[in-house]
């Protein structure tokens, strides 16, 4: 059933206030739409349609998944099936948890830079995903990110799961156990230019943070990688616990970003600690 509002394409995107569903308010019109006919799962992709969103139902209303969300679901119903083969790959600011499910089901895996082209570079892919919403479900036919054939895809494991009285978001979490999914997020800080974004980044490599809420940290210098990654601008923080942080500047704007890993409890304390570091 269609957003009403959003059917006609206009180049000005008048509805939503920037057309990217990552974006906070890009899916409220789907949301409303939803709501009020009792939709099991929405279905949302950017103008071009190479990201996908998924929105289900949860108490008080609707709420978007994660990328990372997504990547799993996808993930575990390619690794499910019996003529799956090959390597499963994503970027290294994406869920740790791919390479469990690759790993449990007896699949390849291979991390790459952020950005699809690093992802679509893997040899023998078989699925590959970024957090940003962008998926791969069939690299053989489609080479780059596909938010079409990957709503496809949510759309057959929703299908299935309704007539098993299976929500997603039960499925989704069932998931999560099995393997060991933790949150994912990202904080940044926009400044006036480049040179501040490099003076940021100068800063952080000359005298990097020893630890984070207690826990010390392994600093891996990105731009002198010792496995196969090739060289990018950067830090990855290791904390004793298992937590990681990576801190790079923004390939396309005046950002510095920073991506992090944790556990449900701890994000939003992490998320703070980490944004302190860039200002």
């Amino acid at each position: 059933m269609p957003v009403t509002e959003q059917v006609q394409p206009d180049g000005k995107f008048p509805t939503t206030p920037f057309p990217n569903p990552e974006e906070p308010g890009a899916m409220d019109l789907a949301f409303a739409k939803a709501r009020a006919v009792g939709a099991d799962l929405i279905i949302a992709t950017d103008p071009d349609a190479d990201r996908l969103a998924l929105g289900i139902p949860v108490k008080g209303g609707f709420a978007r998944l994660a990328g990372d969300e997504v990547g799993l679901l996808l993930a575990h119903e390619m690794a499910s099936r019996a003529s799956t083969k090959g390597t499963f790959a994503n970027s290294i600011v994406s869920s740790s948890a791919l390479k469990r499910v690759a790993e449990q089901n007896g699949l390849a895996y291979e991390q790459t830079l952020t950005g699809f082209k690093w992802i679509m570079r893997v040899p023998n892919l078989s699925f590959g995903y970024e957090e940003a919403l962008g998926y791969s479900v069939d690299p053989s036919h489609t080479p780059d990110k596909d938010g079409i054939s990957a709503a496809l895809m949510a759309l057959s494991i929703a299908d299935r799961l309704s007539q098993t009285g299976t929500s997603l978001e039960e499925h989704l979490e069932s998931l999560k156990k099995k393997y060991g999914y933790r949150p994912t997020a990202q904080v940044s800080v926009r400044v006036e230019n480049q040179a501040m974004v490099a003076a940021i980044l100068e800063r952080l490599s000359e005298s990097p943070p020893t630890q984070l809420q207690g826990h010390s940290i392994e600093v891996e210098d990105l731009s002198k990688p010792a496995g196969q990654l090739p060289p990018t601008d950067g830090l990855k923080l290791h904390l004793a616990n298992g937590d990681w942080v990576i801190l790079r500047p923004s390939g396309t704007e005046p950002k510095f970003k920073a991506y992090l890993e944790t556990t449900e409890e701890n994000l939003e304390s992490l998320k703070s600690e980490v944004l302190k570091l860039l200002v």
